[in-house]
């Protein structure tokens, strides 16, 4: 049966003796978080992430970490001694933490392009073979047990440059080249896989983790979600909408996934961010929302959380619940 897993995309400024209760009471045993390869020392919560979400018997459960690091990105000089020095830091600290799970983040360079929003300053994708190799050199010679996840995206963005096929003939041309030792797929609905329905949002999903099947690779975990921005367009796509159409979404989702015996559903993300909340290292200038080509607010990224910004949950918890088994006795409350 497929489980549920959840992204924070921030976790710095909350406070993990609120949020993690929370995480419990949904019923949710396994959480991916961000982690950067220029920290001096973990930050403080990185233990408290390792208590309560221990590896258990699979070895995609625990604890996944979405790494990035800005020099390998940006392509500054000597990015690959900048990176070995900081990647043998950072993993050595993880793996003592029994954190083994390292999501190498390749969005910032598959789109790579100047009109893009939200990386658009990162270097070419077209790079990115040597970037991610040279990762996992580091990351597999500082901890024996690391476990890197690449995490293509089924989006025609990815294509631009490789054929006819969509992001089929990325994978073949450069995604088989890396190293990795599981796969995984991002595939937000609107954002990464244009569907019009639910049944084509089911066939999107189920043909994307069919062609990895068939190519010898088995899927790990799928990542979707679903910002609530709070009206849905007249043309009915999917991308956006209200809290009901985030568990109509989700529920396709993992019906989909359950189907192709896929072991985790990832939710992005846990909660919205605050006001006071600094998305800088995302979203750029003093951690404003991005603008896609300069002027249209990309609204969804204030929106993806399954709790609002206040802590109260959205309509979507009940349906995490009937998915995991789980009825609290009462709300936590922030």
């Amino acid at each position: 049966m497929t489980k549920i897993r959840i992204l924070f995309n921030v976790l710095e400024v909350l406070k993990t003796e609120d949020i993690f209760p929370k995480v419990k009471s949904l019923g949710i045993e396994t959480i991916s978080v961000f982690g950067n390869l220029g920290w001096e020392k973990l930050p403080y919560y990185f233990k408290a992430i390792a208590k309560e979400f221990p590896v258990r018997s699979e070895v995609s459960n625990g604890v996944n970490i979405n790494l990035y690091h800005i020099p390998t990105y940006k392509g500054e000089a000597g990015w690959q001694d900048s990176l070995r020095k900081d990647a043998e830091r950072t993993i050595s600290s993880l793996a003592q933490l029994g954190i083994n799970n390292y999501c190498w983040m390749i969005e910032c360079n598959l789109y790579g392009y100047k009109w893009n929003p939200l990386v658009g300053k990162y270097v070419h994708r077209d790079r990115l073979i040597e970037h991610f190799n040279t990762f996992y050199d580091i990351a597999h010679s500082v901890n024996p047990n690391a476990n890197v996840i690449i995490v293509p995206y089924p989006h025609p963005l990815i294509n631009l440059n490789c054929g006819i096929h969509g992001w089929k003939d990325w994978w073949i041309k450069y995604g088989e080249k890396m190293k990795f030792d599981q796969v995984s797929l991002d595939a937000h609905v609107g954002v990464w896989i244009y569907a019009i329905n639910k049944k084509s949002i089911y066939k999107r999903l189920v043909n994307s983790i069919k062609f990895l099947k068939e190519r010898g690779y088995s899927v790990s975990y799928v990542e979707v979600g679903y910002p609530t921005v709070g009206f849905k367009p007249l043309t009915g796509l999917y991308g956006w909408g209200r809290e009901k159409d985030q568990i109509d979404l989700l529920d396709t989702c993992y019906q989909a996934l359950t189907d192709m015996q896929v072991p985790y559903l990832q939710i992005c993300e846990f909660i919205d961010p605050a006001s006071a909340q600094v998305y800088e290292r995302f979203f750029g200038n003093k951690g404003k929302v991005p603008k896609f080509l300069g002027f249209i607010p990309v609204l969804e990224e204030a929106h993806w959380g399954v709790f609002k910004s206040n802590g109260a949950e959205k309509k979507v918890c009940e349906w995490i619940r009937k998915v995991t088994g789980i009825i609290p006795e009462k709300e936590v409350i922030l």
